[in-house]
């Protein structure tokens, strides 16, 4: 390895780096997101061994739960469910799409407009997402929070040489590994229990938000903002979910 390549390895648990950052940034980020397919066979290969994983989980289910169907009618049902939700081939997936999101952040305000979706409106000071309610287990109605994750990591590796220019501001590298995170909702990876997931990013510190599309982690977004991500798992192969920043506009206060 060459002397001049800085490459900080850290094993490391959401302690070691929650402190809380002020959210400093405030203008607008413009972001696509796509899924990759590079193999389609190897990943229908991959969908194929998952529906025997699902095949015991919904045995578990079956039998701590009260079902009036039959133990292979449930087992069926679930995987049928799964296949149609992962098969880019189904005419309803709206998968091999790219979508684009735009990020408005304001000193008291985060607005998300979602392709397909109405906007979300968040307040900064309680991430509470506007006009947006719920039943918390005592049966009162609670304003629905923007949820974040606390998904261990397990590896944290930064490569301040790898560099690259991305929306007019230069990142560097940054490689993420994590158990029980997810690509998209229809992945649950703790049914896997070896499955790892990826997450290959470009970073900058000069963005301070905890509003991404697709790192929901808070202590990755304390260290610094993704402004290129490439995540997959290793249970599948063949594809990857990809997102990046292609515009930024900040204002006069976000810039100091």
């Amino acid at each position: 390895m060459k002397k001049n390549i800085f490459l900080f390895i850290y094993l490391v648990s959401i302690l070691s780096f929650s402190q809380e950052k002020p959210e400093l940034f405030i203008g607008e980020i413009y972001t696509t997101q796509s899924m990759v397919y590079e193999d389609r066979e190897s990943y229908m290969k991959s969908v194929d061994d998952y529906m025997l994983v699902l095949d015991s989980v919904a045995t578990v289910e079956y039998l701590n739960s009260k079902q009036k169907q039959t133990l292979e009618d449930y087992k069926e049902q679930t995987k049928f469910g799964y296949k149609i939700a992962l098969d880019p081939n189904f005419s309803g997936s709206g998968w091999d799409k790219t979508s684009v999101y735009k990020h408005t952040i304001t000193d008291s305000l985060v607005r998300i407009d979602i392709p397909m979706r109405s906007k979300m409106i968040i307040e900064k000071h309680n991430f509470n997402i506007k006009g947006r309610k719920e039943f918390n287990k005592d049966f009162v109605e609670v304003p629905v929070k923007y949820r974040f994750n606390e998904v261990p990591i397990e590896e944290l590796i930064i490569d301040k040489t790898d560099t690259r220019i991305i929306a007019g501001i230069e990142c560097y590298k940054v490689k993420v590994v994590q158990k029980g995170e997810r690509i998209v909702r229809h992945f649950y990876w703790n049914y896997i229990k070896e499955a790892r997931v990826i997450t290959e990013m470009y970073v900058t510190d000069k963005i301070s938000t905890y509003f991404n599309t697709i790192i929901k982690n808070k202590p990755i977004l304390n260290k610094f903002y993704p402004m290129y991500i490439k995540r997959y798992s290793t249970a599948f192969k063949g594809f990857y979910l990809m997102s990046e920043v292609t515009k930024v506009n900040f204002n006069e206060f976000s810039k100091n």
